[in-house]
């Protein structure tokens, strides 16, 4: 009923996701509104998206779902707020790598570990990751720490406050249409 009379190839499915036709700045207000739309309270949405921010500046890059989703529950917030902040905000192509790299830099400073430099080998192989994992991993995790807290503490007052404006907004808009 819904479907497409042409259906997508999968080059442009591809290319849709990178670098969307529609352009950034829809895509993030079309997001934006579907967050303000969802039925939850105020808070579980801006519990939810702030988990996903604060999910997807950890170290753990293959988890950040999972992890989410356990955090989400926990403290019962908006499952879909929680995914597409880690999805939209929290992009894999970039803020991955960003953030592990100022995790560890971070942690290593707070660990007092600033001459300790990380070689990276030429040829990286999962042997010799999971060899120096002790090396890298317990620098990034302490080093995440500030930067998670500070970030969800940070959009949950900010996804709060604009879900509450939004709905205010949408809601005197629907009631000065009926009115006329």
């Amino acid at each position: 009923m819904f479907s497409r009379r042409k259906p997508i190839s999968r080059y442009r499915k591809m290319r849709e996701a990178i670098w969307p036709s529609m352009g950034f700045w829809r895509l993030f207000r079309y997001y934006m509104n579907r967050i303000g739309r969802l039925r939850e309270s105020p808070n579980a949405v801006a519990a939810g998206f702030a988990t996903g921010v604060a999910v997807s500046l950890t170290p753990f890059v293959g988890l950040h779902l999972v992890l989410g989703v356990v955090v989400t529950w926990l403290l019962r917030g908006s499952m879909v707020a929680m995914v597409l902040s880690s999805l939209v905000i929290g992009n894999p192509w970039t803020l991955a790598f960003i953030s592990l790299a100022f995790n560890y830099r971070l942690g290593t400073s707070i660990l007092g570990m600033e001459n300790h430099a990380l070689e990276m080998p030429h040829h990286l192989s999962m042997g010799e990751l999971l060899e120096k994992s002790s090396e890298w991993l317990w620098p990034m995790m302490v080093g995440c720490l500030p930067l998670v807290t500070s970030s969800w503490i940070l959009s949950f007052y900010l996804v709060r406050r604009l879900v509450r404006e939004y709905r205010r907004t949408r809601t005197l808009r629907m009631e000065k249409g009926r009115n006329t």
